[in-house]
């Protein structure tokens, strides 16, 4: 008995299936996410890992030594850690990463404490010479014992600079104990000082801005 050849009707649905099958398991392939999560500049296990792709969403915590691994399908993936006290933040918040077929792709995280940074300012009438001496105090919540700061004098606004201080000066130092640091500086006009502020922890810059002081009212000594 013969056979009929399929016709062309009955062969494209067989080869559309077999297309569909191969794009799948295409995509399916997996990739290697790793990646070392540290609190404080200390790796830290037991960090809660979310992994987002276009299709779908994975969660794995880190290890003992701070490290992570999850396999995802290649393709396009967000990555974001979950410190479980929200008083820390994670340089970078989520990594946008390309995962790539059978090719490990690094994401690492540094996360530290987050704190507000204020600085109030005073001054202190001494001669007719020098008008007034600045008083800045640099406070941080909560406190950090042993993060450097360092300011950068951009102004003043409405006020000139006398000896003691030059526009683009910096002072650098350390935060005391209670994660305060004091600063005294010359100035011959009163008016309202610019002053960049940074502050680092564990060798990561976890406060940066621009804040305009006030020097108004009266300090007998720096406060």
């Amino acid at each position: 008995m013969t056979h009929r050849p399929l016709s062309r009707s009955r062969r494209l649905p067989t080869v559309a299936v077999l297309l569909l099958l191969t794009g799948i398991a295409c995509r399916a392939k997996p990739g290697l996410i790793r990646g070392l999560v540290k609190v404080d500049g200390v790796p830290a296990p037991g960090i809660g890992v979310l992994v987002e792709t276009d299709d779908s969403s994975e969660e794995t915590t880190t290890g003992s030594d701070g490290v992570y691994e999850i396999e995802v399908p290649n393709g396009n993936a967000t990555v974001s850690v979950a410190v479980p006290d929200d008083q820390y933040q994670c340089v970078p918040p989520r990594a946008d990463i390309r995962v790539k077929q059978d090719e490990t792709t690094q994401a690492d995280f540094n996360c530290a404490r987050q704190f507000a940074a204020t600085v109030t300012g005073g001054y202190n009438h001494t001669q007719p010479g020098v008008e007034s001496v600045e008083c800045k105090r640099i406070t941080t919540a909560p406190a950090m014992p042993g993060a450097t700061y360092s300011m950068t004098v951009e102004g003043p606004i409405g006020g000139t600079t006398g000896s003691g201080v030059i526009p683009g000066q910096s002072f650098t130092g350390s935060l005391g104990p209670d994660g305060t640091a004091r600063i005294q500086v010359r100035i011959n006009k009163l008016g309202t000082y610019r002053n960049t502020i940074t502050v680092t922890s564990q060798g990561n810059v976890v406060r940066s801005g621009v804040l305009d002081v006030p020097v108004t009212g009266a300090a007998s000594s720096c406060p």
